[in-house]
């Protein structure tokens, strides 16, 4: 009898609880919708057009349910609907999308005081620091973005190529030219490939010879945990305490630290060394040069927090670019395509001295003779933009498109990714087709169709560094490789803060002829080797380790009969050798630990039973089938 009181009394408890708990969030909902702000509409005129709302059946919440099951499909479905200008309703927030030519003008030409980047992404002042960027006055913004332009104008471009050439060559040469299995070749997850390039690139060209030759590892490392610090719950709650979030911190700071360092042993170097200390021309010597308009140089954590901003900014957008533009070419070879043939054939065309390309000798004048090439980014970035959305806020004055008010404190949208597949401005819009960008005079497209990069006033400082470094990548990559897509053009993932393809995606890099038979010439003093410790370090740091690069050649298509004690798949149990178990099938996923969506959380599987893990709630069904790829062999 007690013990049933016990149990009735504590199931009541528990119902309790329940529901205070429910009507707290209801409560809490109803605050945010009323007391917040939703726009300021009662100082708008009586003619004052609204844009019109996307409706929903979900009341407080409005449409943010569709809208993070499916961002895409909802905006170009409202489109259909609505028009081109349009309001979504989330939670308290007004959300005003702007979609095709004539209302991209609207918000591509608003100057920083009528639409403002600042209040849409304050989530990110956790990555980049205090007083920078998006935590900064619009005047002290407008001063770094000057001090960042500094170091990517034209006159700087030039010094560029060679640089990302030879780091490109060097960075491949050592993983995949220079081993025991160079003439078959070696099958590499793509992606992650591109992002270790990118970041090694930024920090030979941006950040420095300090970073680069003795630090790239550690930036690395912290530009991941970083990145794993961004995602939707943060556009809510950046400051969460989350395990992610903290890491986010933790790196961060340890970002800070680093950079700092640099400055000072720098500066500490010229001081000494006066008149005869040789200046850098990297960005970081340009932020550390510059002072703001009232006199007071830029301290030491805004130099690294805009040294950061400029890896972000470009890290994401270069790796996937690369990623896709690759992925199609040879999707596009499988199916009878000649485009990756094209762009082999100008590339012996423009090169001044044949055979440099595939030595990672490169100049900026042959870069941008690339006209092909220019167009197989180009459609990738229109098919696949990194970023799906731009955001800014209307501050001040409402903005007045194609016949709407939008009213203060509304945020604005525009999607490159919806309108760059409208079908009355591009032909067959879901095509990989770069002849669109070779084949047509290109003032006749309407103005603000390609917003892969921003436009107008507003576009990304960036552009020419990221199609210079893409293009440079690319010539170095299809110089010295025959590639080989190992599956089928994969979609596209829409799970993470930015569209990269569903993973892994394995490619076979074989090194051509020319490679084969003089893999141990020096190329000259045009690119000198670096000592064989210090390419180590980099192959390391780059996650290609000869262990990490056999595992696609291994376990694409092949069967593997082998069995493994318990006592040895245990050993295999951190992220630079990582084996699970399920269903008595051994996995080695050393590989996919960079794309798993869930970040680290595998870890906790190394060396151990998976099965629970990989079946768990939060996986997709397709996740088994993915794990073939790297199935090697059966529990004993």
């Amino acid at each position: 009898m007690c013990a049933c009181a016990c149990v009735y009394l504590y199931i009541n408890i528990k119902m309790m609880l329940l529901i205070l708990a429910s009507v707290f969030i209801i409560l809490a909902l109803i605050f945010i919708y009323v007391f917040t702000n939703k726009g300021n509409v009662s100082n708008l005129p009586a003619t004052a057009k609204l844009p019109p709302i996307v409706t929903t059946h979900i009341p407080l919440v409005g449409g943010i349910v569709s809208f993070l099951q499916d961002p895409l499909g909802t905006v170009a479905n409202a489109k259909k609907r609505y028009g081109n200008v349009f309001t979504i309703n989330m939670f308290h927030i007004r959300s005003t999308f702007l979609i095709g030519s004539e209302a991209h003008k609207a918000f591509f030409e608003a100057m920083d005081d009528e639409l403002d980047q600042a209040p849409c992404y304050r989530f990110m002042i956790p990555v980049f620091g205090k007083g920078v960027v998006y935590d900064a006055p619009l005047r002290k913004r407008r001063q770094q973005m000057r001090f960042l332009g500094g170091s990517l104008r034209p006159t700087e471009l030039k010094r560029y190529p060679g640089i990302i050439a030879k780091e490109a060559y060097d960075f491949f040469k050592k993983f995949c030219i220079k081993s025991e299995q160079a003439n078959g070749g070696k099958t590499i997850d793509l992606l992650p490939t591109m992002a270790d390039l990118t970041i090694l690139t930024a920090s030979a060209t941006l950040h420095g010879p300090e970073v680069r030759k003795h630090l790239y590892k550690d930036v690395s490392r912290l530009f991941a945990e970083l990145d794993k610090g961004i995602s939707p719950l943060s556009i809510l709650f950046p400051y969460a305490p989350t395990p992610a979030h903290r890491g986010r911190d933790k790196a961060h700071k340890g970002m800070i630290e680093l950079f700092s360092k640099v400055i000072r042993e720098r500066r500490a170097k010229q001081a000494t060394e006066g008149k005869k200390a040789k200046k850098g021309v990297d960005m970081l010597q340009k932020l550390m040069d510059s002072t703001y308009k009232d006199g007071t140089a830029v301290p030491e954590h805004e130099i690294a927090g805009l040294l950061i901003s400029a890896l972000f900014a470009g890290q994401h957008t270069s790796s996937i670019t690369l990623t896709w533009t690759l992925l199609f070419l040879l999707n596009d070879k499988k199916k009878g395509g000649k485009w990756l043939e094209k762009i082999l054939t100008e590339l012996k065309e423009v090169e001044a001295v044949p055979g440099n390309f595939a030595k990672g000798i490169v100049t900026h004048e042959e870069v941008f003779k690339m006209d092909i090439l220019h167009a197989c980014i180009k459609e990738a970035l229109r098919l696949f933009p990194p970023l799906i959305f731009l955001m800014r806020r209307v501050v001040n004055k409402p903005l007045n498109v194609c016949g709407y008010t939008v009213p203060v404190g509304y945020n604005v949208w525009v999607s490159n990714a919806v309108a760059q597949r409208l079908p009355e401005v591009f032909e067959n819009p879901d095509v990989y087709d770069p002849s669109r960008w070779l084949s047509f005079d290109i003032r006749k497209l309407p103005p603000y169709s390609f917003i892969g990069f921003g436009a107008g006033i507003h576009t990304c400082m960036g552009e020419s560094f990221a199609f210079m470094q893409l293009r440079t990548i690319l010539t170095v990559v299809l110089s010295m490789f025959d590639l080989e897509m190992m599956g089928k053009l994969p979609p596209a993932s829409y799970e993470a803060m930015v569209v990269m393809p569903e993973g892994p995606n394995m490619i076979k890099f074989v090194p051509k002829e020319d490679d084969r038979n003089n893999n141990s010439n020096n190329t000259g003093s045009q690119n000198d080797q670096r000592n064989e410790d210090e390419s180590e370090k980099i192959v390391k740091g780059a996650s290609f380790t000869k262990k990490e690069t056999d595992i696609g050649a291994r376990t694409m298509n092949e069967e593997i009969s082998k069995t493994y004690s318990l006592d040895e798949i245990a050993k295999h149990n951190n992220r630079d050798d990582l084996w699970i178990i399920v269903k008595g099938k051994v996995y080695d996923v050393t590989t996919y630990l960079p794309v798993h969506q869930g970040g680290d959380a595998i870890l906790k599987w190394a060396g151990k039973d998976a099965t629970k893990g990989v079946y768990g709630p939060q996986h997709p069904t397709t996740v088994p089938k993915l794990l073939e790829r790297y199935y090697i062999g059966d529990v004993m």
